[in-house]
């Protein structure tokens, strides 16, 4: 079977004379096909030199050139092809030497743009031989305000992507022989680049290190960052009341903290005062005077607390009547013995917790020394010592004409 190809064959002959260099050679109807320059001809103008084929479509209508190609192995292109020398006698090709060209020429205000003003172009990354071939694919562009088209973007013949900037600087991005491992290439040379006008990154010109003289780093501590209250670090800890708290100060007043274990057992503070103004007058209803927070799991199943107070009264009209209690629970109570004649008194009281967090044992309230002999009973509680619970100081007047002063107190923790 005979197979037949058809061509298409367009050339440009130095010696064919034609009296128009422009010939029609399509036309159906308004779509033209022209072979040879077309800029001397009246209908088509503005064409660029040596084109040889010019194909223009109806007013607005795109135009397109398609090929078709069908069956294992083929496929639809376009080529060109380029050397130095003459048709009939070609030479090699050399390094920069454009081998195939795709540009873009735009209409300005009153004419199409004389050069091209974006380009793909394919040149020769060397000198050709035979046995080498080597290409780069370079992106060009204008920007606005300009028609001076620069080079943007190149592909190398080795695959390395070079972004050339808007002056001189040029940032290479080269793969390495082995997978994984990519490296960024920065031109030799001195200076930073800034991120952006207002980030605080910089990227060095010589060794492509990103640097932050503001940013935190692993390997400092935090004083690094600006100064801090404790109560903005406090602001941004998600678990300030979970394990691993965080505590600032010489001596920090903790509140309502949750001791599970103290490091230091034996006789520990947990409040003492001698400050003037904890008084009561004019009023015969029971006061507290001073309210002491015991933490949560500070006395153990074991443990014990001592609770000392010093008072004084002023004025001999009536009675005075000193309380120490615990959670609401009174475990001591002055009573009003000696009458309007006392003054000043001391008292004190421990409260055992025995074996249990939540049972307390303690001398009968009206135990005034700890070798007496007492008809009462002692006092019993059921205090939840695992919970955060307060020591309260009371006085009581029998006359609104006397003052009732609490001197001071001690709050003790004993812990075996």
């Amino acid at each position: 079977m005979r197979k037949y190809r058809t061509f298409l064959i367009v050339a440009a002959l130095s010696t064919l004379a034609l009296p128009c260099a422009a010939q029609q050679v399509f036309n159906n109807p308004g779509t033209t096909m022209v072979l040879g320059s077309a800029a001397v001809s009246s209908s088509l103008t503005g064409i660029p030199s040596q084109t040889i084929l010019t194909v223009r479509n109806i007013n607005g209508a795109s135009t397109r050139i398609t090929a078709d190609s069908a069956g294992t192995g083929v496929s639809s292109g376009f080529l060109g092809r380029s050397a130095r020398g003459t048709i009939a006698a070609p030479t090699a090709s050399q390094t920069d030497d454009v081998l195939v060209a795709y540009q873009a020429f735009g209409y300005g205000a009153t004419a199409y743009s004389s050069t091209a003003a974006g380009s793909i172009l394919i040149r020769a990354g060397g000198n050709w031989t035979d046995a080498s071939y080597p290409t780069y694919i370079g992106f060009y562009t204008a920007p606005s305000g300009s028609t001076t088209v620069a080079e943007r973007l190149r592909v190398a013949a080795d695959g390395t992507l070079q972004h050339f900037g808007t002056s001189s600087g040029t940032v290479t991005l080269a793969a390495q022989a082995a997978a994984g491992t990519p490296t960024l290439t920065w031109p030799t040379g001195s200076g930073t680049f800034a991120v952006s006008a207002t980030s605080p990154l910089t990227l060095s010109a010589t060794t492509g290190a990103l640097t932050c003289s503001t940013c935190g780093v692993t390997g400092t501590g935090l004083n690094q960052f600006a100064s801090t209250t404790s109560a903005q670090l406090a602001g941004v800890i998600s678990d300030e009341t979970g394990s691993g708290s965080a505590v600032f100060g010489t001596a920090p007043t903790l509140t309502n903290a949750t001791l599970a274990t103290r490091l230091n057992k034996g006789i520990y503070i947990v409040g003492m005062s001698a400050v003037t103004g904890m008084s009561v007058t004019g009023t015969l209803t029971e006061t507290t005077l001073a309210t002491i927070s015991v933490p949560a799991n500070a006395m153990g199943a074991n443990g014990a607390l001592r609770i000392t107070a010093q008072w004084s009264k002023t004025g001999t009209a009536g009675t005075l009547q000193a309380k120490m209690k615990f959670a609401g629970t009174t475990f001591h109570d002055s009573g009003v013995t000696g009458g309007a004649t006392v003054i000043s008194g001391r008292t004190q009281v421990e409260i055992h917790n025995r074996n249990a967090t939540n049972s307390q044992v303690a001398a009968s309230t009206t135990q005034v020394n700890f070798s007496a002999q007492n008809t009462a009973a002692v006092v019993t509680s059921a205090i939840d010592t695992t919970s955060n619970q307060d020591v309260t100081l009371t006085c009581q007047l029998g006359n609104t004409g006397d003052t009732c002063v609490l001197e001071s107190y001690t709050v003790e923790l004993l812990e075996p």
